[in-house]
Protein backbone atom coordinates (compact mmCIF):
# COMPACT_ATOMS: atom_id res chain seq x y z
CA UNK A 1 0.00 0.00 0.00
CA UNK A 2 3.18 2.18 0.85
CA UNK A 3 4.69 2.03 -2.51
CA UNK A 4 1.21 3.43 -4.33
CA UNK A 5 0.84 6.55 -1.90
CA UNK A 6 4.13 7.16 -3.01
CA UNK A 7 3.38 6.66 -6.42
CA UNK A 8 0.70 8.82 -5.97
CA UNK A 9 2.39 11.98 -4.54
CA UNK A 10 5.05 11.04 -7.51
CA UNK A 11 1.92 11.44 -10.26
CA UNK A 12 0.65 14.08 -8.57
CA UNK A 13 3.93 16.27 -8.44
CA UNK A 14 4.59 15.26 -12.29
CA UNK A 15 1.07 16.55 -13.44
CA UNK A 16 1.79 19.78 -11.10
CA UNK A 17 5.18 19.73 -13.25
CA UNK A 18 3.77 19.09 -16.10
CA UNK A 19 1.43 21.95 -16.04
CA UNK A 20 3.66 24.53 -16.12
CA UNK A 21 6.11 23.07 -18.99
CA UNK A 22 2.84 22.75 -21.13
CA UNK A 23 3.05 26.64 -21.51
CA UNK A 24 6.39 25.73 -22.71
CA UNK A 25 6.84 25.06 -27.17
CA UNK A 26 8.57 22.54 -28.34
CA UNK A 27 10.39 25.20 -30.12
CA UNK A 28 11.68 26.57 -26.97
CA UNK A 29 12.51 22.99 -25.30
CA UNK A 30 14.35 21.14 -28.47
CA UNK A 31 17.69 21.30 -29.71
CA UNK A 32 17.45 22.64 -33.09
CA UNK A 33 20.99 21.03 -34.31
CA UNK A 34 20.99 17.49 -34.12
CA UNK A 35 24.68 15.82 -33.59
CA UNK A 36 24.37 12.57 -36.17
CA UNK A 37 27.04 9.86 -37.44
CA UNK A 38 27.35 7.74 -40.19
CA UNK A 39 26.63 4.05 -39.32
CA UNK A 40 30.45 2.98 -40.15
CA UNK A 41 32.11 5.75 -37.82
CA UNK A 42 33.99 4.20 -35.31
CA UNK A 43 32.99 4.58 -31.86
CA UNK A 44 36.16 6.26 -30.46
CA UNK A 45 34.74 9.34 -32.97
CA UNK A 46 31.44 8.60 -31.22
CA UNK A 47 32.83 9.12 -28.04
CA UNK A 48 34.92 12.49 -29.89
CA UNK A 49 30.90 13.52 -30.71
CA UNK A 50 29.37 13.45 -27.44
CA UNK A 51 32.39 15.10 -25.41
CA UNK A 52 33.10 17.66 -27.74
CA UNK A 53 29.03 18.68 -27.55
CA UNK A 54 28.31 17.13 -24.32
CA UNK A 55 25.78 14.84 -25.57
CA UNK A 56 24.31 11.38 -24.29
CA UNK A 57 23.67 9.90 -27.17
CA UNK A 58 24.06 10.05 -30.98
CA UNK A 59 21.81 9.32 -34.43
CA UNK A 60 22.38 7.45 -36.99
CA UNK A 61 22.20 8.46 -39.68
CA UNK A 62 22.56 6.53 -43.31
CA UNK A 63 21.28 8.04 -46.51
CA UNK A 64 19.51 11.11 -44.69
CA UNK A 65 17.46 8.46 -42.66
CA UNK A 66 17.74 7.77 -39.02
CA UNK A 67 18.34 3.69 -38.36
CA UNK A 68 19.38 3.91 -35.32
CA UNK A 69 20.71 5.68 -31.79
CA UNK A 70 24.35 5.13 -30.25
CA UNK A 71 24.12 5.80 -26.42
CA UNK A 72 26.30 5.99 -23.74
CA UNK A 73 24.60 2.60 -22.47
CA UNK A 74 24.86 0.64 -25.57
CA UNK A 75 28.77 1.97 -25.49
CA UNK A 76 28.69 0.36 -21.44
CA UNK A 77 27.09 -3.09 -23.19
CA UNK A 78 29.64 -3.62 -25.55
CA UNK A 79 32.41 -2.09 -23.71
CA UNK A 80 31.29 -5.29 -21.64
CA UNK A 81 31.70 -7.32 -24.17
CA UNK A 82 34.72 -6.34 -26.14
CA UNK A 83 36.93 -4.97 -23.62
CA UNK A 84 39.07 -2.31 -24.83
CA UNK A 85 38.34 -3.65 -28.95
CA UNK A 86 35.21 -1.46 -28.63
CA UNK A 87 37.13 1.54 -29.66
CA UNK A 88 37.19 -0.13 -32.91
CA UNK A 89 33.31 -0.66 -33.25
CA UNK A 90 31.09 0.61 -36.03
CA UNK A 91 28.47 2.92 -35.05
CA UNK A 92 26.00 0.32 -36.55
CA UNK A 93 27.30 -2.89 -34.38
CA UNK A 94 26.17 -1.54 -31.05
CA UNK A 95 23.92 1.52 -32.37
CA UNK A 96 20.14 0.55 -30.67
CA UNK A 97 17.17 1.31 -32.06
CA UNK A 98 15.61 5.18 -33.17
CA UNK A 99 14.52 6.89 -31.61
CA UNK A 100 10.92 7.78 -31.84
CA UNK A 101 9.98 10.67 -34.21
CA UNK A 102 7.15 13.43 -32.80
CA UNK A 103 5.86 16.26 -34.69
CA UNK A 104 6.04 19.67 -33.60
CA UNK A 105 2.49 20.28 -32.55
CA UNK A 106 2.81 17.35 -30.20
CA UNK A 107 1.75 18.48 -26.56
CA UNK A 108 4.71 19.27 -24.36
CA UNK A 109 2.78 16.84 -22.00
CA UNK A 110 3.08 13.75 -24.34
CA UNK A 111 6.70 14.76 -24.63
CA UNK A 112 7.27 14.36 -21.26
CA UNK A 113 5.48 11.14 -20.80
CA UNK A 114 7.46 9.78 -23.48
CA UNK A 115 10.68 10.49 -22.18
CA UNK A 116 9.84 8.20 -19.14
CA UNK A 117 10.27 5.16 -21.45
CA UNK A 118 12.68 7.05 -23.96
CA UNK A 119 16.17 9.17 -22.98
CA UNK A 120 15.44 10.94 -26.69
CA UNK A 121 12.82 12.10 -29.53
CA UNK A 122 13.69 13.52 -32.67
CA UNK A 123 11.06 16.84 -33.93
CA UNK A 124 10.30 16.64 -37.11
CA UNK A 125 7.82 19.02 -39.07
CA UNK A 126 6.51 16.09 -41.08
CA UNK A 127 8.94 16.67 -43.71
CA UNK A 128 12.65 16.21 -41.81
CA UNK A 129 13.95 16.44 -38.83
CA UNK A 130 13.61 19.67 -36.95
CA UNK A 131 15.66 18.89 -33.74
CA UNK A 132 15.95 16.41 -30.76
CA UNK A 133 14.50 16.46 -27.94
CA UNK A 134 15.81 14.76 -24.30
CA UNK A 135 15.51 13.89 -20.62
CA UNK A 136 18.40 16.88 -20.19
CA UNK A 137 16.03 19.55 -22.09
CA UNK A 138 13.25 18.70 -20.04
CA UNK A 139 15.28 18.84 -16.84
CA UNK A 140 16.75 22.30 -17.83
CA UNK A 141 13.67 23.51 -18.55
CA UNK A 142 11.42 22.67 -16.08
CA UNK A 143 13.92 23.94 -13.24
CA UNK A 144 13.74 27.32 -15.46
CA UNK A 145 10.15 28.27 -15.30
Amino acid sequence: MERKSDKKKYDDGIMGSMREVAELSIEKIMTETVISVDPDKDLSHVRKLMIEYAISQVPVVENGRVIGMVTEEDIVKAYGRQGSKTKNLKAREVMSAPPPVVRMDIPIEEIVRMLHEKPALLVSDGEEIKGIITRADIVYWALDI
